[in-house]
């Protein structure tokens, strides 16, 4: 988000710094991996639609800007009973904003895709305009824009903020800087700052992993899409393999929150534990299929109380504006969110509604 924010600044012409203590791409947190679904009938609310419709229009511009690929809508498969929060949720959102989405009954489901193995209960909707976002060449583009437009971006530790004083002051291990304002958008490392204001925020640790074996042909981006289903209690999604080295093999993963763990932990290579649950989470999704576990990550989540984003204003003059809290579903968000975090930085309110991701809500 600090990456989103930091282009829509510079794109609209403000003086620019922007601090990380890493290098981009880094594993510490919750922005790396090659890709990320992005859909636009949200089952989570359908109040995110809006701000999805706008995120599509920024992610092509972003494309625009560089040959690397950035967005391939090639489609979205969800799977589970006719009445879980995935299937009402996304008719849902796909009736009150017009969306394009075609019902599957089980029997046809299993006809489209004869290789899965469809519970008797189970239907499945195609969503046209879902597909994936290339999560790393993404923060690449973004950054590069961002210093081409005049943003200063520098690796440096933040050891101190004074968000009272006035100007702001920020220390870092290098150098302190005075700021008329500031946006913070340090992912789990938001936590502290969120419990001050009353907000518990969860960090979970979370595991990905990738599968090719005999079947991965039915997996390709050309004849599967994005998909996630909801199965035994399980929220499972991924992503179809193609044939760059950013889709090798088929991506699959646990939405469902992992173990809390401390933010500030470093994030541990994969067990054999958890290793052995990525091939039961594969098996659950797709039982009978000749996969094998290829490669793996693990990252973080920062998990709000209800799953959705925390995006608001402290009380100063100017406002200090804060965003964290995307709970696993934030990234196809980002450059809209980039854009809302500026509107209020600087005019105190966003032509987004945007109210209900505020702290307010748990008051």
């Amino acid at each position: 988000m600090g990456s989103a924010a930091a282009w829509q600044l510079a794109y609209r012409g403000y003086s620019t710094i922007g601090f990380d203590q890493f290098a981009p791409l880094h594993n510490l947190g919750s922005s790396h991996g090659k890709t990320r679904i992005i859909r636009k009938a949200y089952f989570e609310n359908p109040k995110f639609v809006s701000l999805l419709n706008r995120a599509y229009e920024l992610w092509h511009d972003l494309q625009s800007s560089t040959k690397e690929p950035i967005i391939d809508l090639c489609g979205g498969l969800y799977v589970g009973p006719a009445h879980c929060d995935l299937i009402e949720g996304t008719l849902e959102a796909a009736a009150i904003h017009g969306l394009d989405c075609e019902r599957l009954s089980q029997s046809e489901l299993q006809e489209r895709y004869p290789f899965l193995c469809v519970r008797s209960d189970e239907i499945g909707l195609i969503e046209k305009d879902a597909g994936m976002i290339f999560a790393e060449n993404s923060l690449v583009a973004m950054n590069s824009l961002a210093s081409a437009l005049g943003a200063t971006l520098l690796r440096e530790k933040v050891l101190h903020l004074d968000l009272l004083a006035s100007p702001k002051l920020i220390v870092t291990s290098h150098r302190t800087v005075k700021a008329e304002r500031v946006i913070l958008t340090q992912g789990p490392w938001m936590a502290s700052i969120f419990e001050e204001l009353g907000v518990k925020v969860k960090i979970t640790r979370q595991t990905v992993g990738w599968f090719n074996g005999k079947d991965l042909a039915h997996f390709h981006r050309s004849a599967f899409p994005v998909y996630a289903m909801e199965r035994d209690g399980l929220f499972v999604y991924g992503i179809p393999s193609g044939d760059s080295e950013d889709l090798s093999g088929v991506k699959v993963a646990c939405h469902n929150p992992g173990p809390v763990i401390d933010p500030h932990s470093p994030v541990m290579p994969v067990s054999t534990q958890e290793e052995e649950e990525l091939k039961n989470l594969a098996a659950l999704a797709f039982p009978g299929a000749n996969l094998s576990l290829s490669h793996f990550l693990a990252c973080k989540y920062s998990n709000s109380p209800d799953g959705h984003f925390l995006i608001d204003v402290l009380p100063s003059d100017p406002p200090v504006v804060l965003a964290g809290g995307f709970s696993g579903h934030g990234f196809k968000f980002a450059p809209v969110i980039g854009e809302i975090l500026v509107s209020l930085a600087f005019e105190g309110k966003s032509q987004h509604s945007v109210d209900f991701l505020s702290l307010k809500r748990f008051a």
